[in-house]
C-alpha cells in the first residue's frame, strides 16, 4: 500500500492540496488499497476479536458516546434477530442464547432493546449519523481544497470513487451482501433452510422491523464500500473519525449497538464464490456461519439444498414446477441441460434458421403458458434455452428479442 518502514504512507502517494487528478502511482496505490479492503471483508479466517472490540469502543467515542459495558459476539445473523426480539416474553426462543449470556448482560440488553424498539433508533443510529457527518466534512474539505467535488466524471473525487468504492460495491455489497440479505429473509419462508432454532414467532411479531434487523445483522457488507472511501481519505489525505468503524467493518458481519450492550455478528466460516464473486457451490452450502445457519446457492441464486446437490439427471418436470420462484427454476433448467424442454413437455411453435420456439403449459399459474427459444452457440455447439414473452409468435422474433431488438433491426448476416 506504499507504506514506509515506520508504517507511514509514502509522501508521493498522499493527495496534495489543489491537485486535479491521481498520479499513476497514486492510482495504483488506491487500487491496491481497494483490493485489500475487499479481500479482508470477504475473508473467512478468524479475526482478532480483542482488536475488533477496541475499534468498537473507539467508534462509540467518535460518536461522543460512552462505551458499552458488554460486547457479546454472535455466531450468525439470525442470532441477532433472535436476541433483539427476545425481550418480549410472549415469543419463544430456544434457551441456547440465554444460557450463553449472563443475567446482568441479558437485563441490560432487554432495556437497550426496549429503547431501540420504542424509538426505532439507537446508538447505531448515532454512530451512523456521525459517519454521515464525517462524509459531509470530507466532501466539504475536498471541495474547499481541490476546487470541486462530483461536478463531472473527471474530478479527483469521482476518480477516487471509481477506483476505491465502485469495486467494493460490485464485489461486496451487490454480490455477497445482497445475497446474504435475501437468504436471511428466505430463512423465514423456505422450510428447507436450516434454522438453528425456531424464530417464526419473532419474525411474525416484529415483521415491521425485519428490514432493520436484517440490515444490522449484515451491515458490514452494506457499509464496507462507503467506509473504504472515507478510510482512503483517512490514510492518504486527512484523518477522520470514521476510521474506527472503517477498521471494525472488515472484521465482522454486522452489529447491533445499545447503550450498555453491543451485539457483534461474526463473519461466516465458509463463503464459497464463483468467478463473478457470487455465492456459489456445487458440493455443499455456499455460506455457513458458526451457529449452523447457512444456505446453498448457485451463481448467487439461493436454492434449496436438493437443487444444488441432486445429480442433474435426477431433476424432473415436477421439480421444475415445484420451484419457489423463477430464479430457482432457471437454475434447475440450466442443470437439466439439453433435455430441459423434453422433460417439461414443451410444444413446438415455430422454427427458423437461428432457433426454435417452444411453448410450455404452466400448471396453476396466472400466465398459463411460457415460451422458450432454443439457441445453439456457434463456437461451442452448446444448446441453451431462453425464456421470451408469451406473445412472441416466430422463432426469428424470439431470437431478435434476446438481443433487445425487433425482427426489422436484427440482421444475423452482420454478426461477427
Amino acid at each position: 500500500m506504499g507504506l514506509q518502514e515506520d508504517g507511514e504512507i509514502e509522501a508521493a502517494l498522499r493527495l496534495q492540496k489543489g491537485q486535479q487528478a491521481l498520479t499513476p502511482e497514486q492510482e495504483a496505490a488506491a487500487r491496491r488499497f481497494a483490493e485489500e479492503r475487499i479481500r479482508n471483508q470477504l475473508d473467512t479466517a478468524p479475526v482478532n476479536e480483542d482488536q475488533a472490540e477496541d475499534f468498537l469502543w473507539q467508534a462509540y467515542a467518535a460518536a461522543g458516546l460512552a462505551p458499552p459495558q458488554h460486547i457479546h459476539w454472535l455466531d450468525g445473523p439470525l442470532e441477532l434477530i433472535a436476541a433483539v426480539g427476545r425481550h418480549d416474553e410472549s415469543v419463544s426462543v430456544d434457551d441456547f442464547f440465554a444460557e450463553r449470556v449472563a443475567h446482568c448482560v441479558w437485563d441490560d440488553l432487554l432495556r437497550d432493546a426496549d429503547e431501540v424498539n420504542r424509538l426505532r433508533t439507537g446508538i447505531a443510529e448515532s454512530v451512523d449519523c456521525r459517519v454521515r457527518n464525517v462524509q459531509r466534512s470530507v466532501e466539504k474539505r475536498h471541495r474547499a481544497e481541490f476546487g470541486h467535488y462530483y461536478w463531472n466524471e473527471e474530478t479527483l473525487a469521482a476518480k477516487i470513487w471509481r477506483v476505491v468504492t465502485a469495486p467494493a460495491l460490485d464485489r461486496i455489497k451487490y454480490t455477497v451482501g445482497e445475497a446474504l440479505a435475501r437468504a436471511v429473509s428466505n430463512s423465514f419462508t423456505h422450510p428447507d433452510t436450516h434454522r438453528p432454532w425456531d424464530i417464526d414467532s419473532i419474525w411474525a411479531r416484529y415483521e415491521s422491523d425485519h428490514e432493520t434487523y436484517r440490515w444490522l445483522s449484515l451491515c458490514a457488507y452494506e457499509a464496507a464500500p462507503h467506509l473504504a472511501y472515507l478510510e482512503y481519505y483517512h490514510s492518504y489525505y486527512w484523518p477522520n473519525q470514521a476510521h474506527a468503524l472503517a477498521q471494525l467493518t472488515p472484521l465482522v458481519s454486522g452489529y447491533w449497538l445499545g447503550r450498555t450492550v453491543a451485539l457483534v455478528v461474526r463473519k461466516p466460516t465458509l463463503l464459497s464464490r464463483d468467478a463473478a464473486g457470487r455465492p456459489h457451490s456445487t458440493t455443499g452450502p455456499a455460506v455457513q456461519y458458526a451457529d449452523g445457519w447457512g444456505f446453498w446457492a448457485r451463481h448467487g441464486v439461493h436454492v434449496p439444498a436438493w437443487v444444488a446437490e441432486r445429480p442433474a439427471e435426477e431433476l424432473t418436470r415436477d421439480d421444475f414446477f415445484a420451484a419457489s420462484n423463477n430464479e430457482v427454476r432457471h437454475v434447475i433448467q440450466e442443470r437439466m441441460g439439453e433435455r430441459f424442454l423434453w422433460e417439461i413437455d414443451a410444444r413446438f411453435v415455430a422454427g427458423g434458421p437461428r432457433g426454435i420456439l417452444y411453448e410450455v403449459a404452466l400448471p396453476g399459474e396466472h400466465e398459463q403458458v411460457a415460451r422458450y427459444v432454443e439457441l445453439r452457440d456457434a463456437s461451442s455447439e452448446h444448446i441453451y434455452y431462453l425464456r421470451v414473452p408469451p406473445t412472441i409468435e416466430t422463432a426469428e422474433e424470439a431470437v431478435a428479442w434476446t438481443f433487445g431488438l425487433n425482427t426489422d433491426q436484427y440482421h444475423p448476416a452482420q454478426e461477427s
